[in-house]
């Protein structure tokens, strides 16, 4: 079982032995579509489900960047697939989740192979929905930054990347980026009052309703 569950410090590790064989699998579209078909299959909620789920978010650059930052089916299968399996978690295993999504997005944003979050792309926009998806699974579960640290740092670390993205594209005056109302809903949930009018101030300048 990944070591990534016991927070985010954890899941920034150097990669496994296991990502190692992950990476290999998702380097064709052939073994990113295979594991999306199976993900579904494992038990729900299981150890086995949650293992692959932290794979695949811990891995986002190397599934977004360069070409497949706009548009990758099989890279979308997959993120779709760990934003279903992230509905039936326990909260142990969505703080694992929160840390490895947080971790990968800080990895791939660093090596540039992260597209804006605000982009208006099929592949980011399933990337955003697991991301929403263990936010608001969080929330049912009443798990919060301030009463979970793991998560909590989880938690600011994916604002601090929304919040730079966000902040970017409304000095751009918004153009063709958006502000995804899921995410910006399940970040609401556990933002601080300087977040919440953070995020509201993006909301603002970029005209959303």
């Amino acid at each position: 079982r990944s070591s990534c569950v016991t927070g985010v410090q954890t899941c920034a590790l150097p990669i496994s032995e296991h990502d190692g064989i992950f990476q290999r699998i998702v380097t064709l579209a052939k073994g990113r579509t295979l594991l999306a078909k199976a993900l579904p299959r494992f038990p729900l909620g299981s150890a086995a489900a949650a293992t692959l789920v932290w794979a695949i978010l811990r891995n986002v650059g190397m599934l977004l960047g360069g070409k497949n930052a706009s548009n990758n089916p099989s890279a979308e299968a997959l993120f779709r697939a760990a934003a279903d399996c992230v509905q039936l978690m326990n909260g142990v295993a969505v703080e694992g989740t929160l840390g490895a999504i947080a971790t990968g997005m800080s990895v791939a944003e660093a090596k540039q192979q992260l597209a804006p979050l605000t982009t208006a792309s099929s592949t980011t926009s399933a990337l955003i929905s697991a991301l929403s998806a263990a936010l608001e699974r969080a929330h049912l579960l009443e798990m919060s930054p301030t009463t979970h640290k793991a998560f909590g740092a989880a938690f600011g670390m994916v604002f601090n990347i929304f919040d730079r993205h966000a902040a970017t594209a409304a000095t751009r005056g918004g153009g063709d980026s958006i502000l995804p109302r899921d995410l910006l809903r399940a970040l609401m949930h556990h933002c601080s009052e300087p977040q919440k009018a953070r995020l509201k101030s993006h909301i603002s300048a970029m005209g959303e309703q």
